[in-house]
């Protein structure tokens, strides 16, 4: 399959279309938070591949603490990283967003 001018195979294409889906679904937890209303929950194979991409795209798992959703919206940008979640990536926070 043939997608901004790169081919892909089904398998790729796939992961693809789930990490697109799980982050705008991350985007609306951030969008959406507010006392008492809970966010949307991911399928937890979507964030689980989410989390293969965006940590194969930084190099390195994501620091202690982070858990995967805030990994997930911290590596694509969502979430600005703080000085602290910097220096716990070392050089991998210049990676940061990993999705463009």
């Amino acid at each position: 399959m043939g997608t901004q001018g790169v081919v892909l195979a089904v398998p790729d294409f796939v992961s693809t279309l789930v990490v697109e889906a799980a982050v705008h679904g991350l985007d609306l937890t951030v969008a959406l938070e507010a006392p008492g209303l809970p966010g949307p929950a991911l399928p937890q194979p979507a964030l689980r591949e989410t989390v293969e991409v965006t940590t194969a795209l930084l190099g390195r798992s994501f620091p202690a603490g982070w858990g995967d959703a805030g990994g997930v919206l911290r590596a694509t940008g969502r979430v600005p990283l703080t000085e602290e979640d910097r220096v716990a990536l070392g050089p991998a926070a210049d990676a940061v967003p990993v999705l463009r």
